[in-house]
């Protein structure tokens, strides 16, 4: 099915959004790093006038306020299920993010949560004093999109602190399986974008799972099917200890060779490059696929860790050197 007509309606939007996202020129925008800096430079990418404590709140929502105004805008009623299902990711990390704070204890009123629920507002979410009362909102939402896996549903329903991990990897496997079953409907170039960015975040779950807390993860690497080749890497990479993944991931090319890595938080900041320079060029080359709508709520999940990165640092008190290492360009 072609969507040539749909998307050059909406091109104009992704442009526009597309001009904001960040690039080398950054550096020398931000050579002073003080706090009137930080807010000359968010104005001149975002066109944004804001006091420094409100470009935080304004930062964690760039993708969900992207998405939702092609939600808006857009009747193709594909578009507006890819976009629902792309925005899964959002509520899953709410209700993950609730749960865990109200199993360690921690004061939940000062966590970040992303604007989107398709189910009720996040500030209903918010006001959910009970952690039972998150869980049957969990499977309220997976009811809502039509989500059957059991080991995410029994996950939920049992859940404790030591589970937690558990819900963090299922509910990713659950989000991924839904989204990739639109390949059909939106073609390579979305297929190839999505199963980039689930194998990397999948792997580096799996790893913090294996070798922080010693976990045996085969059992989930089985159930990776949708992952399709990527499968079998996930198998090799894993019979590894710790001291030897890193050079498996480059002899199987998981790190390419122009990334120095040398630890496994490495890999994120490597798996946020490769899919910033895959969503620049799908979104260049083509600009009529779908594909480029999920391209583009990449790109500004990319500009909110630039931005916190940035403001973290600066609150830290790091040198500009030090920040400028950690942004992702």
């Amino acid at each position: 099915m072609s969507y040539s007509t749909t998307m050059a309606l909406l091109m104009y939007h992704i442009r526009r959004e597309f001009y904001k996202t960040i690039d080398t020129s950054i550096i020398d925008t931000l050579s002073s790093f003080s706090r009137e800096n930080i807010l000359e430079t968010f104005h001149m990418f975002e066109k944004q006038k804001l006091d420094y404590e409100d470009i935080k709140k304004y930062i964690i929502n760039l993708p969900t306020e992207f998405s939702k105004k092609i939600l808006k805008i857009t009747r193709d009623p594909d578009i507006k299920e890819l976009i629902e299902a792309y925005l899964l990711y959002y509520e899953f990390y709410n209700l993950n993010t609730m749960l865990r704070a109200k199993l360690s204890g921690h004061n939940e009123s000062d966590l970040f949560l992303f604007n989107y629920s398709s189910t009720s507002s996040v500030e209903e979410i918010r006001k959910l004093e009970k952690i039972e009362d998150i869980k049957n909102l969990y499977i309220k939402i997976m009811i809502h999109h039509k989500l059957k896996n059991k080991n995410l549903y029994n996950t939920v329903k049992t859940l404790t602190l030591s589970s937690v991990s558990d819900l963090l990897l299922y509910s990713s496997i659950e989000y991924y399986q839904n989204l990739l079953s639109k390949k059909v409907k939106f073609g390579h170039n979305f297929t190839s974008l999505v199963i980039t960015k689930a194998f990397y975040e999948i792997a580096l779950m799996l790893a913090k799972m294996k070798f922080l807390s010693g976990i045996d993860v085969e059992g989930y690497i089985h159930s990776l099917t949708f992952l399709e080749d990527r499968q079998n890497i996930l198998v090799e990479l894993f019979v590894s200890d710790r001291d030897s993944f890193i050079k498996k991931c480059i002899d199987l090319k998981v790190i390419p060779p122009n990334f120095i890595v040398t630890d496994i938080d490495d890999i994120d900041k490597m798996k946020n490059i490769i899919l910033k320079n895959k969503a620049k060029n799908i979104i260049i080359g083509n600009p009529l696929d779908p594909s480029t709508i999920v391209a583009m709520i990449i790109l500004r999940e990319i500009d909110m860790k630039n931005y916190f990165s940035i403001i973290g640092g600066f609150e830290s008190g790091f040198s500009f050197e030090k920040v400028r290492q950690m942004l992702i360009l």
